[in-house]
């Protein structure tokens, strides 16, 4: 995607990482929106172990991101030439999970954090390439079905194509610390697909090394594969390691048979708390217990059967002898994209045909079916709102307005602004559970016409005209997987 040199600032003297987008891929639309996106995000990262950005811009056509130049070595290789001590480990861990707490805090998860993308100068750790990132409340994968990263280090959510967060980080950072500790990252095979499916199916491997207990069970419950059950923030993390496993001065011990499963200070066994009255006082709870529990059991059993027994005709009396009807009218849409027909103006029409339905469902599914009837009735809406500024477009567009005049800029801009308003409608949208990853999906798809657009609007400013058609041509790209993907999730919803 780039080169990255060494140079010298004319102005401060300073060495800088100059990062170039390659020419070939710059007229590429998604290419130079992860570009630029990577810029703006690195803009609000100034934290001591992240790796500081000084400028970014275009220079003759090329597109620019000016790092400060780190004079050190990555962790990869900073591993594979001297065995840690655990105060390194401890310290380099502790260092990247601040970066990444840091990153955390304004929203933004890395997706590609591996020892190359972290290197260490005079002792000091920079977390580096947020090339990838994403900068979002709830942030996604790109697309359902695909993941973007390094094989080796993925989090499961990202290969499934799962809605992401800061905890899909804390798995990489999982694989890292496993990976300092024993020298091999824990799942191998001979092609990325197989490195991918070992993420989902095969257990965590034991650490061989020696390491405290405390750094052992910090990777195990980073890699957990369900996230629910790993850390729900780096700051946890911090607090074990710098705490070494303990709470105030007290030595704990964690339970080994909770290895892959969540756990807190609370499930720290403290053994100074432990006298001999409290073990005894224990074992007579255990007898009693032991005693009077099979008891109580057999008595709510017998009382349950009764119960069961005489509320029986009750039970099948009120079982639901009918069912909710919903029903869905969703009428053929019809929009109108700009695409190319002249040298100034772009334009094609696209119909999409949404069909009408009815559909029965039980009561157990009623609330759940609304809601998603609900959703999709927002989306159509949405559409036709989308369709509303197609019109616009062609009413006061296309031979109206000419490329680069003031009036275009002004018309263009009046544009962007509705596209960024159904955006926002859009991620107000209530959904349920089972459409969130599409909500998502779309969501994504709607800011990417919003760049688009703000794309064509800065090039009429002070732009080429091939790069303008490209932007323009992008954006209705968009607009069109936008009615796609609504199409089909509305085609699936009726399949039900």
């Amino acid at each position: 995607m780039s080169e990255v040199y060494l140079a010298d600032d004319i102005i401060s003297g300073k060495k800088l990482a100059l990062k170039i987008l390659d020419t070939k891929l710059s007229i590429n639309p998604e290419y130079l929106h992860r570009f630029k996106k990577e810029a703006s995000i690195c803009q609000q990262l100034n934290h001591k172990n992240i790796v500081k950005i000084q400028s970014y811009g275009t220079f003759k056509g090329s597109y620019y991101i000016a790092y400060d130049y780190i004079d050190g070595i990555t962790l990869d290789k900073y591993i594979r030439q001297k065995n840690l001590t655990i105060s390194e480990i401890e310290n380099i861990s502790v260092q990247i999970l601040e970066a990444l707490s840091f990153a955390h805090s304004k929203n933004i998860i890395h997706r590609d954090i591996k020892p190359s993308n972290i290197m260490l100068e005079n002792g000091t750790v920079k977390v580096l390439d947020f090339g990838i990132a994403k900068q979002e409340l709830s942030a996604t994968v790109t697309k359902t079905g695909l993941f973007m990263g390094s094989p080796h280090y993925v989090s499961p959510e990202q290969i499934e194509g799962h809605n992401i967060d800061n905890r899909s980080d804390l798995y990489s950072f999982g694989i890292v610390l496993y990976e300092i500790i024993e020298g091999k990252v824990p799942y191998s095979a001979d092609t990325p697909w197989g490195i991918v499916r070992a993420h989902l199916d095969k257990s965590i491997p034991e650490i061989t090394k020696h390491p405290p207990n405390y750094l052992k069970e910090v990777v195990y419950k980073c890699l957990s594969k369900k996230k629910e059950d790993r850390f729900k923030s780096t700051d946890e993390i911090i607090s074990i390691i710098r705490n070494k496993g303990e709470i105030g001065s007290k030595t704990v011990i964690i339970n080994k048979e909770k290895e892959t499963e969540a756990f807190k200070a609370d499930d720290y066994i403290s053994i100074d708390t432990k006298n001999k009255e409290e073990v005894k006082r224990k074992r007579r709870s255990k007898i009693v217990a032991g005693v009077l529990v099979p008891i109580f059991i057999i008595l709510v059993t017998i009382g349950i059967i009764i119960v069961n027994q005489n509320n029986k005709n009750y039970i099948v009396e009120s079982n639901p002898t009918s069912s909710y009807i919903i029903t869905t009218i969703l009428t053929e849409t019809t929009t109108t994209l700009p695409i190319q027909t002249t040298t100034t103006y772009y334009k094609t029409t696209t119909t999409q045909y949404l069909s009408t339905t009815t559909t029965s469902y039980s009561n157990q599914n009623y609330e759940n079916n609304l809601a998603e009837s609900k959703f999709l009735d927002n989306m159509h809406n949405l559409l036709n709102e989308y369709n509303s500024i197609s019109n616009h477009i062609n009413t006061y567009g296309g031979g109206n307005v000419t490329f680069g005049e003031s009036n275009t800029i002004e018309f263009e801009g009046s544009v962007l602004v509705r596209y960024q308003e159904l955006s926002n409608k859009l991620k107000n949208f209530s959904c349920p559970s089972s459409y969130k990853s599409d909500k998502n999906n779309l969501i994504e798809i709607a800011d990417a016409i919003c760049f688009y657009q703000n794309e064509v609007v800065d090039i009429n400013k002070n732009g080429s005209y091939e790069a303008y058609v490209n932007s323009f041509n992008a954006c209705n790209q968009k607009i069109s997987d936008l009615f796609n993907y609504t199409k089909n999730m509305i085609s699936i919803y009726n399949s039900k």
